[in-house]
């Protein structure tokens, strides 16, 4: 049936001709043909859990009624649209699949193996019949391409055509990675099993394993019915492939950036070696893992390319909006398609071998390479667009020690930050003023330039902590509760290198630490009651408690402790730490070497510690504004209810409170991160006017849900520094 239909997408408007027809598996493969995905689209994911098995269920349910003799009802799969492609007089028909690629290949792999069944078994008739609906005729295949009439995308096309020709034998799936190839695995000893039902395989019923084996082929090629959408020639498949993909399970930003690259140049005869050159290498593990930004897992591919966007265009742009800048970045650029091709490339290669570089656990790594490992373990993905512009290919090159210079620059004002708890909000738009600075600036000079902006900052929500402030806030501020095991590590893995000589004008003897083997360690433990001295006051409980959260009591430990060593009185802790150590670690030394651990050792040790801390990621002093003074200098005035709940607040806590409140974050998260009671908190959010006198916790909660589903519906990226 001929259709003319009104596609609509944004405020416009398409008129497509279209042929629209239920077809059944026999009608929509059997004639000689090329079907072609093209190489933009993604690589084939279907998987045994979600599809195969309950694809494999419905097609056994018809079968078994065939065999009983019985009136089967057709089966849909769905819909799959093609679009016609202009062939030579003497070639074979060829379309290519704008959507429903997953299905179509699904289907082939699915034929080929009962295929290879009845071939085995010796039903030389059946198979032949199967064969006609995965291979083109001898005579009309020119080539061995020709040979198979399902040509799946670039990444896949060598092994799908390895398992059609048998080059691929079936085993246990298990033991198989590629999709394809488990595919065929998994079909090919599922229909061997039912085949052979009750029947020994040495010696079978022969009738009975033919009739099931004709079951099977009659229900795969003619009970499973497509709705098949052909498309005309000059209808835009691009537009038609995003509306299609917006209905259904949307691909990455990543997939549809791939797909409108590529939809502009598969006409040109070289497209394919395009495609090799510059988009398949980053089809691999490392750029297909997703990762964790805020509350959800985004595929790295997608999230470099958001950073590698925001870099080139210094704006903010949120994953959801992703797709859409990169097409009007697209339009607005007059150069050639390839260009942008190889800038994505050239980064993302950059981007790679210093993400690959940063996990190796031992030995030196380069100032990127070490700035790349701790801006992962300090949570902060949202300054890597800096990083991207820093050592953007297509730029004039950073001279090398400007490049250590920016890095060891934005570090310690990453880190001081966190040390101090300074306030996160804003982050996003802090970098890209930052882009914007570093772009009309002197790029040779960057690394000069990058610290005279931090240097010159006078607000909280960006200033570079000076050395008084960190004294200040270190030496009785709980890191222990504000900050997340993986900063708190950086920070002492920092210190460490410090110590061996790293970082600073020493001499260097040792080897950086070891990298990713170490556990954070409380010296005297959170649970210290039962085997160390005893407290007789509740401040005196309470300023234990806090103590013990504090910088000086924290170490690294090449293994965890089991708890019997851990909250061991300290002569059980001394040894175990001394056991547990790494070689060489410098910053157990003076802990091992007390002969008892308390308060007073603490505060000395937090004061060696602080000033290891401020000599590593150093300050240019003299270049902070003089009339700033930091909120953590800082303490607000207790309100008439807090006086009562017996809180006090420092304006660095009401900022960090403002800001996890603003992330949707519960009053019970809230409650454990600051380590105050409910009830203060709740006081100190209705003082600042974020909560309604009236309201209860149960109240609060149900608005910080109502937060988060709308972040998740959205699809923007919450993190601890703001939204990417």
């Amino acid at each position: 049936m001929h259709e003319l239909t009104l596609l609509c997408v944004g405020d416009l408007h398409y008129s497509i001709s279209m042929l629209t027809q239920v077809k059944t598996t026999h009608e929509v493969f059997h004639q000689p043909q090329r079907i072609q995905v093209p190489l933009f689209q993604r690589r084939y994911v279907w998987n045994e859990n979600e599809q195969w098995s309950p694809l494999l269920d419905d097609l056994l349910l018809i079968a078994e009624v065939l065999v009983e003799g019985k009136e089967a009802k057709p089966h849909f799969l769905g819909a799959v649209v093609m679009q016609q492609k202009a062939h030579e007089i003497d070639g074979l028909p060829t379309r290519i699949v704008i959507d429903g690629q997953q299905r179509l290949t699904t289907l082939q792999i699915l034929i080929h193996a009962l295929y290879q069944c009845t071939k085995e078994v010796g039903l030389e008739d059946v198979s032949l019949r199967l064969q006609d609906l995965v291979f083109n005729p001898k005579h009309y295949a020119k080539n061995i391409s020709d040979q198979v009439k399902l040509t799946p995308t670039n990444r896949d096309r060598d092994i799908f055509q390895k398992v059609l020709s048998n080059a691929a034998s079936p085993v246990e799936s298990e033991t198989v990675f590629n999709n394809i190839e488990s595919a065929n695995s998994f079909f090919h000893f599922a229909f061997k099993s039912w085949l052979y039902f009750e029947s020994d395989e040495h010696s079978p019923d022969k009738d009975m394993v033919r009739s099931r084996a004709e079951a099977l082929a009659n229900a795969v090629s003619h009970f499973f019915n497509f709705v098949v959408i052909d498309l005309a020639m000059d209808d835009d498949a691009q537009m038609i492939f995003e509306t299609l993909n917006a209905r259904g399970t949307p691909l990455s930003p990543a997939d549809l950036i791939k797909n409108v690259l590529f939809q502009k140049i598969e006409k040109q005869s070289d497209a394919a070696e395009l495609y090799d050159k510059y988009w398949k290498p980053l089809e691999n593990e490392f750029w297909e893992k997703e990762i964790s930004s805020g509350r959800m897992l985004y595929p790295r591919l997608s999230l470099f390319i958001n950073q590698w966007l925001i870099s080139k265009l210094h704006k903010e742009i949120t994953y959801r909006r992703l797709f859409s800048e990169f097409r009007k970045y697209l339009d607005s650029r007059n150069s050639d398609i390839r260009e942008i091709l190889k800038d994505i490339y050239d980064n993302a290669r950059i981007y790679e071998n210093a993400h690959l570089r940063s996990y190796i656990p031992e030995g030196d790594l380069s100032a990127v390479e070490i700035f790349v490992y701790r801006l992962n373990n300090l949570e902060s993905d949202v300054f890597k667009p800096l990083l991207i512009w820093l050592l953007d290919s297509s730029r004039d090159k950073v001279p090398s020690g400007e490049i250590q210079k920016f890095t060891s620059t934005l570090e310690s004002w990453m880190v001081r930050r966190v040390a101090t708890k300074a306030n996160t909000k804003n982050y996003n738009k802090f970098m890209v003023d930052l882009l914007k600075n570093l772009e009309s600036s002197e790029r040779l000079k960057a690394g000069t330039v990058l610290e005279e902006l931090l240097a010159k900052q006078t607000s909280y929500l960006s200033h570079w902590p000076s050395d008084k402030e960190v004294q200040h806030v270190l030496k009785t501020y709980p890191l222990g509760w504000r900050i997340t095991r993986a900063r708190l590590r950086v920070i002492l893995e920092g210190i460490e290198d410090s110590l061996r000589g790293w970082g600073n004008e020493k001499t260097v003897h040792e080897q950086r630490m070891r990298r990713y083997s170490s556990t954070v360690e409380h010296i005297m433990p959170k649970a210290w009651e039962k085997n160390w001295n005893p407290v007789t006051s509740d401040s005196e409980r309470k300023y234990r408690d806090n103590m013990i959260q504090t910088l000086g009591n924290f170490t690294l430990a090449s293994r965890r402790l089991n708890s019997r060593l851990s909250n061991g009185p300290w002569d059980v802790k001394r040894q175990a730490l001394a056991d547990a150590q790494l070689t060489s670690l410098a910053l157990n030394k003076d802990v091992v070497a007390e002969p008892e651990w308390n308060e007073k050792k603490i505060e000395e040790r937090t004061v060696r510690l602080v000033e290891e801390f401020i000599r590593y990621w150093p300050v240019p002093n003299e270049k902070l504004p003089k009339d700033f003074k930091s909120p953590n200098l800082e303490v607000t005035k207790l309100s008439e209810s807090e006086s009562r709940v017996g809180e006090r607040w420092s304006l660095a806590e009401e900022s960090a409170l403002k800001e996890e409140w603003s992330q949707g974050l519960s009053i019970q998260e809230i409650s454990g991160l600051h380590q105050r009671r409910v009830g203060g908190i709740m006081v100190r959010l209705k003082t600042l006017d974020l909560l309604a006198e009236e309201a209860t916790v149960e109240d609060a909660d149900r608005i910080q849900s109502n937060k988060s589903e709308t972040a998740r519906s959205e699809g923007t990226l919450s993190t601890s520094e703001g939204s990417i």
